[in-house]
């Protein structure tokens, strides 16, 4: 079987996406980091504080399942362009002086924005590498989580105990619009759209074997479409 060429560019999307993971999990932790400043200040009792950390799932698998239709007709790059974006908007609130509403709707609009992260961020890499050397960069990509207790805990623990459970917030949201900025300017789509159609396509229907499944060549996607395998 002919293996396709990794596509220019592939692997700079690969780590784009990595740090795009590495801010999705430290979004997530902050509240758990910064609980015990925020119930002190906010004047929370274990109940609150436990109804704050759970709102963030509130819309988190709803927002996955809607994002998953939608992925499948917008580019995944304008996609996780405003995930991120909702990230970072998400998080500024609470550089100032917050309450306990607001600070817990603006968790359960992040749950909201993270909940999809995941698979579009895989959707987005499958549409630059082969299926045969998808293995690598989805490793990577998964690794952005363990990057974060690496890097964001020991970082977020410094400005929260040296500064202010706000302004480990606001360091989130400067970070997450420098993500923003960069995926704007860095970030494309995947030149195997048509591959990633194709393969999906094949696999539902009964009659067609996969595009990259033996014994069927990889010729069977085209730059001119689909045909028979």
């Amino acid at each position: 079987m002919t293996t396709q060429p990794t596509p220019k560019g592939a692997w700079k999307i690969t780590f784009l996406l990595f740090l795009f993971m590495l801010v999705n999990f430290a979004d997530k932790i902050v509240v758990g980091l910064a609980g015990v400043p925020i119930m002190t200040e906010l004047k929370l009792d274990p109940d609150q504080f436990g109804t704050l950390g759970s709102s963030f799932f509130l819309l988190f698998s709803i927002s996955a399942i809607i994002v998953g239709f939608i992925v499948n007709r917008v580019a995944t790059r304008w996609v996780l362009l405003v995930l991120a974006a909702i990230w970072a908007l998400a998080q500024f609130p609470m550089v100032g002086t917050v309450g306990f509403t607001t600070l817990l709707i603006c968790r359960v609009i992040l749950g909201a924005g993270e909940g999809p992260a995941g698979s579009v961020a895989v959707h987005s890499i499958y549409k630059w590498f082969p299926d045969e050397k998808r293995t690598l960069p989805t490793a990577i990509l998964s690794q952005g989580s363990a990057f974060g207790v690496i890097l964001a805990v020991p970082s977020l623990n410094w400005v929260i105990v040296n500064h202010s459970w706000h302004y480990a917030f606001g360091a989130l949201g400067v970070v997450g619009l420098m993500w923003v900025v960069a995926w704007l300017i860095l970030g494309k789509e995947g030149p195997l759209v048509q591959t990633v159609a194709c393969t999906s396509r094949n696999r539902m229907r009964g009659g067609f074997r996969s595009c990259h499944g033996f014994p069927a060549p990889p010729s069977c996607c085209s730059p001119g479409g689909c045909r028979r395998c």
